[in-house]
């Protein structure tokens, strides 16, 4: 019954107990056709961005508040979902059929311009966050976990590089 390791974003408070290890920071960014209107503009006001429908993740409440966090950063009124879905073709095929929008990790980039998506610029930075494991402290960490951090370090650092 308990959980030893978690691999998720690293945006809960420090705790004595925890020992958290940051990988990567994923920069979230927005999404739309490659036809979409506002396509191609250098940088999309954030009040234009709320006046078209959005996709967001099922059950993704802090993804939510991140995007309603930028807004709000910009005295703009957050969007509100026009639908929700947790398959990113099905995402990819929705922004490519219309006006929408959606806010997703940048590594998905390359992909979403195969699909004929692309990265829409706004005003300011967007929405990051710090991906890693957090665990339980303990005075001798067991192997298993000290070689999962060692991977995963190596995966992402190769990952970056690319």
């Amino acid at each position: 019954g308990d959980l030893d390791v978690i691999c998720t974003a690293l945006n809960f408070p420090d705790h004595r107990r925890l020992v958290t290890e940051e990988f990567v920071k994923v920069e979230n960014i927005i999404l739309a056709s490659a036809e979409h209107d506002l396509a191609g503009s250098s940088a999309v006001k954030v009040s234009e961005l709320a006046t078209y429908p959005w996709i967001f993740f099922s059950d993704d409440a802090m993804g939510y508040q991140r995007v309603a966090g930028f807004f709000a950063a910009n005295n703009v009124s957050p969007p509100v979902a026009a639908i929700e879905c947790n398959a990113l073709d099905a995402i990819f095929k929705l922004l490519k059929s219309g006006p929408y929008l959606a806010s997703v990790p940048s590594v998905v980039l390359p992909d979403a311009r195969r699909a004929g998506l692309d990265r829409l610029e706004t005003e300011g930075a967007f929405w990051s966050v710090a991906i890693g494991i957090a665990y339980l402290r303990s005075a001798n960490p067991p192997e298993p976990l000290t070689a999962l951090g060692l991977a995963l370090r190596r995966h992402f650092e190769v990952a970056v590089n690319v």
